[in-house]
């Protein structure tokens, strides 16, 4: 307990300007019981109060009662000593005991057995490595076992419940065994070096340290050195943990000299008294006693021991004393000595002087040894670089292109010529000049190989479209695969890309064979192209329609309602094997399903075997594949008698497009071209369509045929308006709406029609007849109708909205111009007072607006009776000339809310302005169109009876 280094922390305190000596404090005590001995604070607590009862402490200031706090006791001189103490108050509980040998029993059964080694003990211990800025440490197990008489202490670690042994060192070889003073935990352990480890309590690590010492003391050759006290160590370890670990007897024979027989036996009779009292953590008086008169009595044996070795020492003083002497005469010889060694260290300054400059040009000489070493190697790897092996100089002059192995051959070889590329240092010029002349003898041979190797290249290419075509030749529904001509392509493509890559003359050699493949390949292409494009057009079933297009029929029947049937291509189907056959879009999508992916192949050829990049492809295919377009459009020609047939075809090039655009260039521009004839031939037709409509934008639309035996010259819904859903449900059977389609030619071509019908149907009536306004009304309304039943079709919802717009402004127009047809003097009466109302009040003072002049007006407007003649017939001629029924009661309604608004707006004027009365008020006018409505209902009801 007052052990300087794992006891109570004792030192001397200051407090209120005092100095209290080696003292310690009331809560680092009881922190000292509960951390050390697995205690409570309360235990711990009442072991304090106890010890201060019996005066083994004291207080040092005025505090009496022992609590946990700051105040300062000191243990009385005459109490027990830190070690003493300890093992009387301090045991550890049995369960340390089993802690230590349950892991024992459990590394031993792991590690051990079966291997003849015995397990003494095992410890949690952590190895403490010194770094620069802090400790840095790792959790292991510390051990100690015998494997016969052979001590070894082994350094153990646990890893997913498994045991593996790390490091062991043997007891032979034990050096050093020394506590630490900075931590009671602590231990040092050397053998060749330091080894720091901190076990994981105090007990654990004295337990370790006293089997340790007891092992080595009995079982090796030399005992460590250690600063530990082992007879205090032991009491404080307890015959109970010894005899646990079977230490029993070593541990109480290392003291047993010192004690009486009698105090033996009262000391181990405290040990077994004290043990069964743990649990409860108390200690009587009697035991306190007995322990502190047998370690007494212990004590002063050992200082009668120390103070007969005191004695022994001061004997000795004498002896030290002539040695002293002889020391001063050694030392008055050693000043001489030192003299003479001044003048030969003196001289020896100047030898390590010289040395020093050999050592120096020993220096130099050793880099420039280094140096030439160097250049040399260097030298050697140049010159290996430049100079060619008698192999690769055969396989050059002789090559073999016919054998795999030849073909290898012939690829290393063509590396390995090119020595212009070698990177020579600066300082190397004489390298440049060999590197010329070897380069210049090795021209011939290169030069040598790419005659022979172009020549066996133009043999090969001719070979192959000879028997390419041949197979075409003999097989009259089959196509040739050209992917076997690209492998047998691709053994070269080493050879190849080394010759499309060195520059000068042979650089052109490449090219020049990239010209012949074209040639010859190029004709293939056109024999299978033309056998291609001719059995499909056999095949192609030809559209039987009018070439000039749905408006363009030159004459037509104008009765109402007569609407034009839209007419489909009519396919006559091939006399023989008419099951073949297809129409042209058909055609035109087989042909690129089979053309596109032959493309695509014979473009990955020339990337891989003639090293070629993007725009390069492009020009390659291009010479390769020269006739496709021209076979495309007359494919696409076949269907010309059916214009309609442009948007399927848009469609099919879009599709393939948005398949092959992203991996060729040249497919790309292909597809593009096919989409700007298409859009070029499809507008065109487009605007024939449109002056067809508009060529009878005159009023009296003269290339129109006028019926006979009609009053009128046009009436009802004409051609063109009757014609226009057929030429909607036309263009979206041929695909004009769908999705990524042919949008971008349709919207133009319905917004094209759809104009030039608005401004045909505006040009008609351009005399303002009201037939002309009724004309207009009934083909406005049509169209809109039209478009109506067409709603999917986003691009017309404007040609609509236009529509309605010129049909409210031709039925403004019919009511105006009814309205000025019987009301005309009040009119021009009325209207030139709402001007002069604008910028002069009192208007019946001005000469122009007399009443005498209203009077006339009205007079001659005739009265109620007169008028409601006039709204019969007016009726009577609406029904004549208009043949859409159901418009009849609009404009009716629309010409009797207009002249109703108007009658009264008269009403106004001449309440506020003339003391005159009209003929009849508006609400008689409005009887007046109700009795023309019943009048005409009666007629009719009539003439279906008769």
């Amino acid at each position: 307990m007052q052990h300087p280094i794992t006891g109570v922390p004792i030192t001397d305190r200051k407090k209120n300007c005092s100095i209290f000596r080696e003292c310690f404090i009331a809560r680092e005590f009881i922190d000292y019981f509960s951390e050390e001995y697995g205690t409570t604070r309360d235990v711990a607590l009442r072991i304090g109060k106890e010890l201060l009862a019996k005066s083994y402490i004291v207080p040092l200031d005025e505090h009496v009662k022992f609590k946990d706090n700051d105040c300062f006791y000191a243990f009385q001189k005459e109490s027990i000593s830190g070690y003493s103490t300890k093992i009387s108050s301090v045991r550890r509980k049995s369960n340390l005991i089993e802690r230590l040998i349950g892991l024992r029993e459990e590394t031993q059964a792991e590690l051990f057995t079966g291997h003849g080694e015995f397990l003494k003990i095992i410890i949690s211990a952590s190895t403490i490595r010194k770094g620069k800025d802090r400790e840095k440490s790792s959790r292991n197990f510390l051990s100690v076992s015998l494997k016969g008489d052979r001590l070894q202490i082994h350094q153990i670690k646990k890893a997913h419940d498994t045991y593996s042994i790390t490091k062991s060192w043997l007891g032979d070889e034990l050096k050093l065994v020394e506590v630490q003073k900075y931590d009671e935990k602590a231990f040092t352990l050397a053998w060749d070096k330091n080894f720091y480890f901190k076990a994981k309590n105090s007990a654990d690590k004295d337990i370790f340290l006293w089997v340790l010492l007891s092992l080595c003391k009995k079982y090796c050759r030399d005992i460590p050195q250690t600063n530990i006290d082992i007879f205090r160590l032991q009491m404080y370890v307890g015959e109970e943990v010894l005899e646990k670990f079977n230490f029993g007897s070593e541990a109480v024979g290392s003291y047993k000299d010192n004690m009486s027989i009698e105090e033996q036996e009262q000391l181990k009779k405290f040990f077994s008294d004290y043990n069964k009292q743990t649990a409860s953590n108390t200690v009587s008086e009697n035991e306190l006693t007995v322990v502190s008169d047998v370690v007494k009595r212990a004590n002063v044996k050992i200082q009668k021991e120390e103070a007969k070795n005191i004695c022994d020492i001061i004997e000795s003083h004498e002896q030290v004393k002539d040695i002293q002497n002889g020391l001063e005469k050694a030392l008055m010889e050693l000043e001489t000595t030192n003299k003479n060694f001044e003048s030969i260290q003196a001289d020896l300054d100047k030898m390590f002087k010289y040395i020093r400059i050999i050592e120096k040009k020993n220096n130099h000489m050793r880099m420039v040894t280094d140096n030439h070493k160097q250049l040399y190697s260097t030298l050697d790897d140049l010159l290996r670089q430049i100079q060619l092996t008698p192999n690769t100089i055969e396989a050059l002059k002789n090559p073999d292109f016919e054998t795999p192995e030849g073909i290898r051959k012939c690829s290393r070889a063509t590396k390995k010529l090119d020595i212009s590329t070698t990177d020579f240092p600066d300082n190397m010029e004489n390298m440049f000049a060999i590197s010329g002349q070897q380069l210049a003898a090795y021209n011939k041979i290169s030069t040598s190989f790419v005659t022979k190797f172009i020549s066996y290249c133009d043999r090969y290419f001719t070979s192959l479209s000879r028997s390419h075509m041949k197979f075409i030749k003999s097989n009259r529904n089959k196509i040739g695969d050209h992917s076997n001509i690209h492998e047998s392509l691709m053994k070269y493509s080493e050879i190849m890309h080394w010759l499309s890559s060195i520059v000068g003359e042979d650089q052109q050699s490449a090219e020049y064979l990239m010209e012949r493949y074209q040639f010859y390949f190029s004709e293939v292409y056109k024999w299978e192209f033309k056998k291609l494009f001719k059995s499909f057009k056999k095949r192609v079933k030809k559209p039987k329609t009018d070439d000039e297009g749905i408006f363009s029929s030159g004459s037509g029947n104008l009765l109402p309602n007569m609407a034009i049937p839209m007419s489909r291509p009519n396919l006559v189907p091939h006399k023989s094997k008419a099951h073949l056959q297809i129409t042209a879009p058909q055609a035109y999508r087989e042909c690129l399903n089979l053309i596109l992916p032959m493309i695509l192949a014979e473009q990955d050829c020339g990337r891989k075997f003639f090293n070629l990049d993007s725009n390069d492809l492009v020009l390659f295919c291009s010479k390769l594949f020269d006739l496709l377009q021209q076979e495309l459009n007359e494919v696409i020609d076949m269907a010309k008698e059916d214009k309609f047939y442009c948007l399927t075809f848009w469609n099919i090039t879009t599709d393939f497009l948005m398949e092959y655009g992203s991996k060729s260039e040249y497919i790309e521009g292909i597809l593009l071209d096919r989409h700007t004839f298409l859009r070029m031939r499809f507008m065109e037709f487009i605007n024939q369509q449109k002056n067809s409509i508009l060529q009878g934008g005159k009023s009296n639309v003269p290339h129109i045929h006028m019926v006979p035996n009609l009053k009128h010259e046009l009436k009802g819904v004409l051609e063109p308006v009757l014609k226009f859903p057929s030429f909607i449900q036309k263009m979206e059977n041929c695909g004009a709406s769908e999705a990524g389609g042919s949008e971008g030619i349709s919207d133009s071509a319905y917004t094209i029609i759809g104009d030039a019908l608005l401004q045909w149907i505006l040009s008609l009536g351009s005399e303002n007849k009201n037939s002309q306004f009724i004309l207009r009304i009934e083909n406005f309304e049509m169209l809109q109708a039209v478009i109506h039943e067409h709603q999917n079709v986003a691009c017309l919802q404007n040609i609509e909205n236009r529509a309605k717009i010129g049909f409210d402004r031709a039925v403004d127009s019919l009511v105006h111009s009814l309205s000025r047809t019987h009301l005309s003097g009040l009119l021009e009466f009325f209207n030139k007072i709402d001007t002069a109302l604008r910028t002069i009040r009192d208007i019946q003072f001005q000469k122009e607006f007399e009443k005498s002049i209203l009077q006339k007006n009205i007079k001659k407007f005739g009265d109620l009776s007169k008028l409601e003649k006039h709204l019969f017939k007016e009726l009577k001629n609406l029904h004549q000339d208009m043949t859409v029924e159901r418009l009849i009661p609009h404009v009716w309604e629309a010409w009797k809310s207009d002249m109703i608004q108007k009658y009264t707006h008269f009403e106004e004027i001449i309440r506020r302005f003339y003391d005159v009365s009209l003929l009849f008020n508006s609400n008689e006018l409005l009887e007046a169109f109700e009795r023309s409505e019943e009048k005409w209902e009666q007629k009719q009801a009539k003439k279906a009876e008769n």
